[in-house]
């Protein structure tokens, strides 16, 4: 921005101050504004998921659905025996191509028929491969807690004593179900998890499969975590922490198991303050094999089908519908989504998302810098370094989502835009601002009519040579007695009554329209019809010299009492052809008006007396009875060959307002345009009324009569 360069150093230190202080309010305002967030996930969910699905290698997910086929012959899952859950292990594991892990995200943590029971229970002790969920029950529910529409009383007869869900299947063996007797050697304590928390709620209660299968199995919390801004799933529990003990998610733990079963090394993700971590969702249902459940137990679904594959049993006849940020697929099952969790842990598409006070402090600070980083360039410039920073912030936001960190994209585009356009509006100000100051400064040196024609509406200055031929009336004034006065004086005081003599022949051409071309020591030039053309220019011209020597009166009278020296103006007006424009040299101009009428407006005003006003026969041709003028005599002007004819203005007859000088780019309104035209109307009727005078001998008293009449009745008409 150039126009910084064009402030003061105090005036740059204000701006960039309040400037800092605005783009570190909406850093806060960006980062904290809810529907900005929104938007902002939705441009970065796009960007990130379509990123990771083209490094995505083929999932071994497959999903086993309690579907409505299922439930048709089986009846719903809350009546069934433990046995169809104890076929479903036996067929899967039974097999020689038998799966990794087989995991249920379903409610078995009550007892039912004790043969069907004891049949899951045999099942499970024969396989090191199950993992069933747990649920965490919190506080802010009043009756039970809520996975599906599958409902959790919040007491019951399970184990009292809590267990460590990440327990071996041996180690397991050795423990007693129902005992409160659990080793602290068996228990794994974990203090860098918040104690009894889970997503910011409090922890009451931790419901895990019923007691006698517990050993056999691994269990993991099945709960998600907390909503975003959006009302999407974005943060996942990896674990918690209750009076103690720690238990992985569900995710977590099945994703354990798989890399125990294939000797692959664990890769923990990354978690936030509340051991929280994120996604980037890249798969929903039709990515992943779905089987009925009936199918599967009824030998349709060959087993071979689930080799070394994750198999995940759900209901999907459940009421649960989660919102994910998935771009295919809002809305998905319990058991899709943590089989997308899963997914991404096998990717190792887990993400950390930003705190929001760390992309506040990024956001302001980055604004600022970049600010202040282009604030002494162009416009053209800064327009370039935004797009420049615009496609490297997206690169660098896109490569660090592939190491794992999530970081908004919109939020800082539009930040770079706001700082880009408040530079630009910022220049375009200040240049305006600037340009203001110099052309008022301007037209304390230069007229200003004329400062309004050379510099143009769209800032071009117009400074070159040559002049426009053009009919004006030209005023000369010179102050008579004014070198005794000064020889008498100090030259303080004579630069002040200097000062107050122009100031009243400067008011009085800017009253009457005027442009005041120079003051040539006590000497003034002013014209009119230039630059812009006027109406009644001439008369405007001798109105100006009657009213210099009118408001002249008292400063003549204050320097006769007190310094015993007459002053009073000499004047001198003509009109007639010239040549107005910028006349002078390349490196030095002035805009000003040349020719013969100039010349001998100088010269009638030389050889004016004290007080005196001399025009020429021009000027009295054109103005007539609408001045009171006598005859002064013939002068020989220098220069002039001839004589020159010169008559003194004693009065004006016709009534006049001063003018107020308006703008060449205001358009006059119908009123005014009105009130103009009766003041021309008058004019007429008193130019005929004055006519008939001198015509009355040659017609009689009824035609004199007539004409008067009609006159009369115009001017009454335009009333």
């Amino acid at each position: 921005m150039k126009g910084m360069k064009k402030l003061t150093k105090k005036e740059r230190y204000i701006y960039l101050s309040v400037a800092s202080c605005f783009f570190v309010m909406l850093s806060a305002l960006f980062t904290y504004f809810k529907p900005l967030s929104t938007l902002d996930y939705l441009v970065s969910d796009f960007f990130y998921q379509s990123l990771v699905e083209k490094k995505e290698n083929a999932s071994n997910i497959k999903i086993i659905s309690i579907d409505d086929k299922t439930i048709e012959k089986l009846g719903s899952f809350s009546s069934w025996s433990r046995s169809e859950t104890a076929k479903l292990i036996e067929f899967l594991d039974g097999s020689s191509d038998k799966p990794d892990v087989i995991a249920f995200g379903l409610d078995y943590h009550n007892k039912l028929d004790t043969k069907g029971d004891n049949e899951l229970i045999a099942s499970c002790s024969k396989y090191d491969n199950i993992c069933i969920s747990s649920t965490v029950v919190t506080e802010d529910k009043n009756a039970c807690k809520y996975i599906g529409n599958i409902a959790y009383p919040q007491s019951s007869s399970y184990v009292s004593a809590v267990r460590n869900a990440n327990i071996s299947v041996k180690a397991a063996e050795k423990i007693s179900a129902v005992s409160d007797d659990i080793k602290e050697t068996d228990i794994k304590e974990h203090t860098d998890v918040p104690l009894n928390k889970m997503g910011g709620e409090d922890i009451k209660d931790i419901l895990t499969p019923f007691d006698g299968i517990l050993p056999y199995i691994k269990t993991g919390v099945i709960n998600t975590g907390r909503n975003d801004d959006d009302g999407y799933i974005r943060n996942m529990v990896a674990s918690i922490n209750h009076d103690g003990t720690s238990y992985d998610s569900f995710a977590l733990a099945v994703y354990q198991m798989y890399l125990n079963k294939n000797d692959m090394e664990y890769k923990a993700p990354v978690v936030g303050d509340m051991n929280e971590f994120g996604i980037n969702y890249s798969r929903n249902a039709r990515n992943f094999d779905i089987y009925s459940f009936y199918d599967v137990i009824s030998g349709n679904i060959d087993a071979k089908e689930f080799n070394n594959s994750i198999v995940l049993v759900g209901d999907y006849t459940a009421d649960s519908v989660f919102y994910v940020p998935n771009h295919r697929a809002s809305h998905i099952n319990e058991i899709e989504l943590q089989a997308n969790i899963i997914n991404a842990l096998l990717q190792n598409n887990t993400i950390y998302y930003a705190h929001k006070w760390f992309l506040f402090i990024w956001y302001a600070i980055f604004a600022v810098l970049f600010f202040i980083a282009t604030t002494y360039n162009s416009g053209i410039n800064t327009i370039v370094y935004s797009v420049i920073l615009i496609i490297l912030q997206i690169l660098a936001s896109c490569l660090l989502n592939v190491w794992g960190y999530y970081i908004p994209l919109l939020r800082l585009i539009i930040l770079i835009i706001a700082v880009a356009v408040v530079n630009l509006l910022s220049g375009y100000l200040i240049v305006r601002r600037q340009r203001y100051y110099l052309e008022k400064a301007f037209k304390k040196y230069v007229d200003e009519q004329v400062v309004d024609e050379i510099v143009k509406k769209d800032g071009e200055i117009k400074a070159s040579i040559g002049g426009t031929r053009k009919d004006i009336a030209v005023l000369f004034v010179d102050i008579r007695g004014f070198t005794p006065l000064s020889e008498k004086l100090s030259p303080e005081h004579v630069v002040e009554i200097l000062n107050r003599y122009l100031t009243i022949v400067a008011d009085a051409v800017a009253a009457n329209g005027g442009t005041l071309d120079k003051f040539i020591g006590d000497a003034a030039m002013a014209v009119y019809n230039s630059p812009s053309d006027q109406e009644d220019y001439v008369f405007r011209a001798v109105c100006t010299a009657w009213d210099i020597l009118s408001n002249a009166a008292s400063l003549k009278k204050e320097c006769l009492e007190k310094y015993g020296k007459k002053v009073e103006f000499g004047i001198g007006v003509n009109c007639g052809d010239a040549v107005i424009g910028n006349i002078g040299s390349q490196n030095r101009m002035e805009y000003t008006a040349i020719g013969d009428t100039v010349n001998t407006t100088s010269r009638l005003e030389g050889v004016a007396g004290p007080g005196q006003i001399l025009i020429s026969s021009e000027v009295a041709k054109r103005l007539g009875n609408r001045i009171d003028i006598s005859f002064a005599g013939e002068y020989s002007l220098k220069g002039k060959k001839k004589k020159v004819n010169a008559f003194e203005i004693n009065g004006i007859r016709e009534a006049y307002e001063p003018v107020k000088r308006v703008k060449s780019d205001e358009k006059k309104s119908l009123e005014e345009k009105y009130e103009e035209g009766k003041k021309e109307i008058k004019k007429v009727h008193e130019k005929y009324v004055n006519e008939l005078q001198n015509i009355k001998e040659f017609t009689g008293n009824e035609l004199k009569e007539g004409i008067k009449q009609k006159t009369s009745a115009i001017v009454k008409g335009g009333k």
